[in-house]
């Protein structure tokens, strides 16, 4: 080596004294398996992790909501019950309820039983003010499915009924007063402001068939069975007012007991009992009706026309109606 050359090391020479960079960033084919092991093996304990903690507070979460349905029901004069309740995680949140059942505190015949319930959060929703929850309810031999949801000025639901069997339903006595038979589908799209009402919008279309009042005694009367073929509601929201697009029951007064026709609106309270009504409403009765029950000329023979069919105008708040005879 002359002083003018500059002193050099073999790449080997390097190689041995520093390492190879280029050998660290890429780990060769020996190692890379035991690298892809170790990873899977952080990330099989972290999901362990996961389901762990989540599953931890089951209980917890269980006994809460049977706790928020039993309080709720009881303010309905109702009590709850339930075979089994589950929390899932896997698709998202969900509550799973097996073998519910509701039963009147007065009488414990009246009840609904409802075998499946699935309620699946919603998680985006929790980011605005009307959380909302999807629904798939099987009961009655049929089922509701849609979703519902909650703000603190509103409620919303969106459900679709298919083939519920109201003659199942012995608890529709305790709020209607009369056992009813008949099935039931529709759609239910409603959103309800009840801090301001004017901006409560949907939609309410109903399709009952084979609809059946079985013989029974009401308010001290004995009434004799009353059948209808079918009946359909399709009803509109807007602005604050529920109007009636059609309301029509039975077809054909000489095949059946009841044939009548209802029109008009409510405009909608804060407080839906204080809702106002002007609803007109149109029916005929089959003779056979009026044969087996002969005081019933007696009580309403006055809203009856030259043409035989029965006319009321019905207005006051829901809670408390005040029907009035002729149109």
């Amino acid at each position: 080596m002359t002083d003018n050359e500059t002193p050099s090391a073999s790449l080997s020479e390097f190689s041995q004294l520093e390492g190879d960079p280029f050998e660290r960033r890429n780990p060769g084919p020996a190692e890379r398996p035991r690298r892809r092991a170790f990873f899977l093996a952080v990330f099989g304990f972290a999901v362990f992790l996961v389901f762990l903690v989540m599953k931890l507070p089951e209980a917890r979460i269980r006994n809460l909501i049977i706790a928020h349905i039993r309080i709720f029901a009881q303010e309905q004069g109702l009590s709850f019950s339930a075979e089994k309740v589950r929390i899932g995680i896997l698709m998202g949140p969900t509550v799973k309820i097996h073998g519910a059942e509701l039963k009147s505190v007065d009488d414990e015949k009246q009840n609904l039983k409802i075998p499946y319930v699935r309620i699946r959060p919603r998680l985006f929703s929790l980011l605005t003010s009307m959380k909302t929850a999807s629904i798939h309810a099987e009961l009655l031999d049929g089922t509701i499915s849609g979703a519902a949801g909650a703000s603190p000025s509103a409620i919303k639901t969106e459900l679709e009924l298919r083939t519920l069997n109201l003659g199942q339903a012995a608890l529709l006595r305790k709020f209607l007063g009369l056992q009813v038979e008949g099935k039931i589908n529709g759609t239910l799209k409603i959103l309800f402001d009840h801090v301001s009402p004017q901006k409560s919008d949907g939609k309410i279309r109903l399709f009952l068939d084979g609809i059946a009042v079985p013989a029974q005694a009401y308010m001290g009367f004995n009434l004799p069975q009353i059948n209808i073929v079918s009946a359909h509601v399709d009803a509109g929201i807007a602005g604050g007012k529920l109007v009636i697009n059609e309301f029509n029951v039975g077809k054909d007064i000489k095949a059946e007991d009841l044939v009548a026709k209802v029109t008009g609106d409510v405009i909608l309270a804060g407080l839906i009992d204080q809702s106002r009504v002007n609803i007109k409403a149109v029916f005929e009765i089959s003779n056979r009706v009026i044969t087996a029950f002969p005081l019933l000329d007696a009580l309403i023979g006055t809203a009856k026309g030259s043409d035989g069919k029965y006319t009321y105008r019905i207005s006051g708040v829901l809670s408390a109606l005040e029907p009035s005879p002729g149109g």
